[in-house]
């Protein structure tokens, strides 16, 4: 496979393990959704979603792509369907990040932090970076599963 198709690749089996959370969410926790947890100075799995969603934005659209795409607020998503539509945008804001640098996967990238500041990376560098923070927190949200009562799915990519 070459460098993007195996990024594609990648990128499908992240939305897969995405979906289990998801799906779980919306059957289990719909309801607890926005519910504050302590042990997470009290952000919600909304938070978390929409904040990983926002990260997507932030460093492929805005940063990478010189875009102006607007971050979303976790007060704006009520429920699960909600959810699923933003990381629909997010699904094909990484796909047009992934056509975009196809063939430049390892050229520098200007852009500008959240902070304002100016910095580079690599488009390569760029996707990294979103995919583990997504798994990092997608972690912690599981962790939020157990502590409101819930027995989280196994979201690992490889699901036996």
């Amino acid at each position: 496979m070459q460098g993007l198709t195996i990024l594609k690749h990648q990128y499908r089996m992240i939305r897969s393990s995405r979906e289990v959370v998801l799906n779980f969410a919306a059957l289990h926790l719909s309801p607890q959704l926005q519910a504050p947890v302590a042990e997470f100075t009290g952000k919600s799995v909304a938070y978390l979603l929409v904040h990983n969603a926002n990260v997507y934005i932030h460093w492929l659209a805005n940063f990478a792509m010189q875009l102006n795409v607007t971050y979303f607020e976790a007060d704006e998503f009520w429920n699960v369907e909600s959810i699923k539509a933003l990381y629909d945008n997010v699904d094909q804001l990484v796909d047009g990040f992934l056509n975009t640098y196809e063939e430049r996967l390892d050229t520098i990238v200007n852009g500008t932090t959240i902070s304002g500041r100016t910095a580079q990376s690599t488009p390569l560098e760029l996707f990294t970076h979103v995919i583990t923070h997504e798994f990092h927190h997608k972690g912690q949200i599981l962790s939020m599963f157990r502590l409101l009562g819930h027995e989280p799915p196994d979201a690992d990519v490889i699901r036996f």
